[in-house]
This record gives C-alpha cells, structure tokens and sequence, in this order.
C-alpha cells in the first residue's frame, strides 16, 4: 500500500518529464535569439549561458531523484515479499544486462569516466528470472557509482560463464572507487547498514541482492581494498535447481 501510494505521484513526475523537457527544447531556440540580441540581459541574477545550463541541470536533478524514489521503493517491496511463485524465463543474458545498464545510463554517464561492459559470446540462454537479475545489476551498479572517487574512475562487467561450472554463468561488476575495510565487508549484506551519508542509500540494495541471488540458486562474493575497489562475483546455475538437479532444456 506504502509503495503504491509512492509510485503513484513519482511515476507522474517520471512520465511529465520528457514532455517538459521537449516543450523546453522547443523553446530554446526562441530564448537563444532573444539572447543574442539582448546580451546584457540577467534572469535570477544569471546571465544567459548560465541560466540554459541550469535548467538542463534542474531536468537531470528531477530525472535523478525521481530514480532513486524508484529504486528505494522496489527495495522495500523486495524486503518485505514473499514470493508465491517463481517467474522463470529462459533469456540472453546480455539482453538483461543491457537494460540494466539504460537504467542506469543517467548516473553512469555523469559519474564514471569509463564503463566496459563485456558479455561472453558462447553464453547459453538461461533459466531465471530476469526481472531478479536485472534488479541485481542495478543495485550493484548503483553501488559502484557511489564508491567513485577518483578523476579516472571505471566501472567494468564481466559475464561468462563459470570457470570452475559450466553449469553456472558468472557476473562480475568491478569498480577502482574508494573500497572497503573489513568492517564494513562483514555488514553490507545486513539490512539498513549503509555508509552512504544520510537521504543517499538505505541499506537494503546488498540485503535485497544477496536474498534475490540465494532465490536464484545462485551465490554473490565480495572482494574489496580501501583506496582500490571493489569487485562483486555473483554464480547463478544456467537452469534453475529443483531438487538437487536441474531443470532439463527446454527447445
């Protein structure tokens, strides 16, 4: 009932702001001559320049914030479900991580300087659920921008499949952000422990990810260095474990 009450008025912001922001196009070129002419001419104490760059930046603030209401509320609803059914598809992995990665564009391309993403060309399609796996992916890419801290910052993702079980395909999301002591690497999995400043996180994204990943059938492990970066493997079986074996193909 909370989320639905939040995602009414934030999907209305959401939905009004490309159309507000092509009015605002329309309306540039308009303001740009007036400019041209009038050079000397102030509004709120800006001049002109100023004035056009701020109102791309007031759009990219309102699209921001109305993503992290977005995410917040997917969190808790993922925190306080329980799940009647499984929704298992078979899809291409780099389909998942593609749209995990557009929801993320905005905050990736203003935060990060470079971002690799490498998806293995022989990976089968997979049984799981995408919607999990996507909101996986998003939780620890979010993450990952949030730990930039350095003019050459990169974030990378790596997805092959496993090594060590053929059985299993391997994600790895990797960042050369700020990393983590021992201290915090024994909590991130709690819920609500975050070490983001207060009204940027809320310490469910790990908690949600790890319970999503264990759904899955599948495993996350951490490797982090203070000052270094981090990197997130996460193991999930190419077809989903039903009892003790897995799920035979499907054509």
């Amino acid at each position: 009932s909370v989320a639905h009450e939040i995602n009414n008025p934030a999907n209305f912001i959401s939905f009004n702001i490309p159309v507000l922001r092509d009015y605002v196009q329309e309306m540039l070129p308009i303001l740009d001559d007036y400019a041209t002419q009038h050079p000397e001419h102030e509004l709120l104490g800006m001049n002109y320049h100023e004035f056009r760059e701020d109102i791309s930046k007031l759009l990219g603030n309102i699209e921001h914030g109305t993503t992290r209401i977005n995410t917040v509320v997917s969190n808790l609803r993922e925190f306080s479900r329980k799940k009647d059914k499984e929704s298992l598809q078979r899809v291409h992995l780099r389909d998942v991580i593609e749209k995990a990665v557009a929801i993320c564009a905005g905050e990736l391309k203003n935060k990060v300087k470079s971002v690799d993403i490498n998806v293995s060309e022989d990976l089968p399609r997979v049984l799981t659920d995408p919607g999990a796996v996507e909101q996986i992916l998003v939780n620890l890419l979010i993450n990952a921008v949030q730990a930039t801290n350095k003019e050459e910052s990169w974030i990378r993702v790596r997805v092959q499949l496993d090594p060590s079980r053929t059985d299993h395909v391997q994600i790895e999301v990797s960042d050369n952000g700020c990393g983590m002591d021992k201290n915090t690497l024994d909590r991130i999995f709690e819920p609500f422990f975050t070490t983001k400043p207060p009204g940027t996180g809320t310490g469910l994204g790990l908690y949600v990810s790890r319970n999503l990943i264990n759904e899955l059938g599948g495993e996350i492990m951490v490797e982090s260095q203070t000052g270094k970066g981090s990197t997130f493997t996460i193991q999930i079986p190419v077809q989903k474990a039903r009892g003790g074996s897995f799920v035979d193909s499907l054509s």
